[in-house]
């Protein structure tokens, strides 16, 4: 499964492929045969959330809506993981739960300059530009949307639970409870990295909340 930032889901030739990626993961993490045996947690994105979900965004406002246009074949085909997860537990008895992490962040992340979510994005522009000695970091919006950012390290420790003791699909949110606005996180990583290069926000947000 490939996971990808806003900016890579934006080509609409990749769009299709997005879909069919991800509708095919569902079934491949619940299985992939005919009868499949194994308990399992399948992660789904925040992002299959609809575009007018309210903050805070319980599981129930899941299937209320459309997620933003830009995502939506991706994300979408994620939630077909809550239905693949219900038919294979109603069919075979699979125990399946959707997890729903929040925006997760840690080790071994994704750096790439059009991949990547936004903390690896940030932490890659705020070191280059402490290498080249820029004085500002440009980003994408206003800076004030806010973001529920959860460390994948414990998102990882959950999972066992999941498969093991929780006999419910879900999906259930995995989340810090508290939210971080975009310009606060650019200035955390601008301090941790010495930098004083600073944020310089564009007016192209989407998303208040997330």
């Amino acid at each position: 499964m490939r996971v990808f930032g806003w900016h890579r889901r934006q080509p609409h030739l990749s769009r299709g492929l997005l879909f069919s990626e991800h509708d095919t993961d569902r079934a491949d993490l619940c299985g992939g045969g005919p009868a499949p045996r194994a308990e399992a947690g399948l992660p789904i994105g925040g992002c299959s959330y609809p575009a007018t979900a309210k903050s805070p965004i319980g599981e129930d406002q899941l299937w209320q809506g459309i997620p933003q246009a830009e995502s939506a074949p991706y994300s979408t085909a994620k939630m077909m993981g809550v239905v693949a997860a219900q038919s294979f537990k109603a069919q075979y008895g699979l125990n399946a739960t959707v997890i729903i992490p929040g925006n997760l962040y840690g080790e071994h992340d994704n750096y790439q300059p059009l991949d990547s979510h936004v903390v690896p994005a940030m932490i890659r522009r705020y070191y280059e530009a402490k290498l080249y000695g820029l004085r500002r970091v440009e980003m994408w919006g206003t800076g004030r949307p806010e973001r529920d950012f959860v460390y994948a390290g414990d998102v990882a420790r959950l999972v066992p639970y999941f498969i093991d003791q929780f006999d419910e699909v879900g999906p259930i949110n995995l989340s810090s409870g508290t939210t971080t606005s975009i310009k606060s996180l650019a200035e955390t990583i601008a301090g941790s990295l010495d930098t004083r290069a600073r944020f310089s926000g564009t007016p192209a947000s989407r998303t208040a909340r997330w």
